[in-house]
């Protein structure tokens, strides 16, 4: 019940954020990926079980945090893997990842970005397709079956959050959605967490 009440107030503030009765700013606060991450894991949890997905979780436990409105972010995160949960409906696996930004993220700066890796092993977006995930009112899911919004929103939470939403996919091997966040702490020597430098 406790859990219940939790979520029916963040859809409630949700809610009043896109209806812009509490703009022109959205509270955000120092938070961890992990935790958000872990809320919206409990949540889906029994859907996820029921759908026979076999879901795999490798969060980096040393994530600095990152500057964001928790609610917003778990709404992003809840959104992705509702999605990957309906890429498989006879069931598959789900890798849930958190990490640093390193060389081989070629559109992130390495080192500046914690990011979240979503990866179902679902059919895949058709290549002509996959361009368009992020425009509103578009879907690929049935008629009455989905707004088209939900990525849509999803992008624009992310990049509200100075981050970027990245998604990639082939046809039969499965989807990625890669969220990444710029951090407001940096490990140093002292194992102490400070400000980044500026660039």
């Amino acid at each position: 019940l406790e859990l219940a009440e939790r979520e029916t107030e963040r859809v409630s503030r949700i809610i009043r954020q896109m209806l812009g009765v509490s703009r022109p700013s959205v509270a955000v606060a120092p938070t961890d990926v992990n935790q958000v991450l872990q809320e919206a894991l409990q949540l889906l949890g029994p859907q996820l079980r029921q759908g026979h997905v076999t879901l795999t979780v490798n969060l980096d436990e040393h994530l600095p945090l990152v500057l964001a409105s928790a609610d917003q972010l778990k709404q992003v995160f809840l959104n992705l893997l509702l999605n990957a949960r309906e890429a498989m409906p006879q069931g598959g696996g789900l890798l849930v990842q958190t990490r640093l930004a390193h060389e081989g993220d070629a559109e992130l700066l390495a080192g500046r970005h914690v990011v979240v890796r979503i990866r179902d092993d679902g059919g895949g977006i058709p290549p002509e397709i996959v361009p368009r995930v992020f425009e509103p009112f578009f879907s690929t899911k049935a008629e009455r079956q989905g707004t088209g919004l939900g990525l849509w929103v999803c992008q624009d939470i992310i990049q509200h959050h100075g981050g970027q939403i990245i998604v990639r996919s082939m046809v039969g091997k499965g989807t990625t959605f890669l969220v990444a966040l710029p951090f407001i702490r940096s490990p140093d020597q002292s194992g102490e967490h400070g400000p980044i430098p500026p660039t």
